[in-house]
């Protein structure tokens, strides 16, 4: 997709949201986010805080908050900015809101 919007754009020397838009459309860029979105919740993987449900936004993500509600000790490995502790504290929220152990 990056080399059809650079071959779009040569000329121009601009690129605007709109053509960016454009092209994550054709890609079904949108539908692979809503798809996913719709997939985290049908597994249940979405966690419910009283303040708003925190929604896993990929497949390991989803694997990770599983695993949390699975076990009582996890180790989350991972570059920095990935979602750990936030998911970790989310489902920690989740299980005190529920009064679970």
């Amino acid at each position: 997709m990056l080399s059809q919007l650079y071959v779009e754009t040569r000329d121009a020397n601009t690129l605007d949201p709109d053509t960016v838009h454009l092209f994550l459309q054709e890609a079904g860029v949108e539908d692979l986010v809503a798809r996913r979105q719709a997939e985290a919740q049908r597994e249940g993987a979405v966690v419910s805080t009283r303040r708003k449900p925190v929604k896993p936004r990929g497949a390991n993500q989803i694997r990770y908050v599983e695993r949390i509600r699975q076990h009582d000790v996890n180790f989350g490995i991972g570059p920095a900015g990935t979602g750990k502790t936030y998911l970790g504290v989310a489902c920690a929220v989740e299980a005190l809101e529920k009064k679970e152990r």
